[in-house]
């Protein structure tokens, strides 16, 4: 659980991180649990890395537990908001 607008917060430019992907999605097997997982990028967009993390299989039992979700897809701060609400 994360505070409300947690990312918006993250994208001002108190913060200043410049742009939010969701790279994926974690599913918890034993419920009906799904987590979106984002990735902020500081600087200008062409300069992030690929959206599919290179170890997930380290952190995921299953590759089936992480998805590619709208990978490589940027969101706007109302996006977001309507992503994780």
């Amino acid at each position: 659980m994360r505070p409300k607008a947690f990312c918006e917060y993250l994208i001002s430019s108190e913060v200043g991180f410049t742009s939010c992907q969701v790279i994926g999605r974690i599913y918890n097997t034993s419920k009906v649990y799904r987590q979106d997982i984002f990735l902020f990028t500081k600087g200008h967009p062409c300069d992030t890395s690929p959206a599919m993390p290179f170890n997930y299989d380290m952190w995921f039992e299953k590759p089936e537990l992480f998805a590619d979700f709208h990978q490589n897809e940027e969101y706007d701060e109302e996006q977001i908001a309507d992503i994780i609400h």
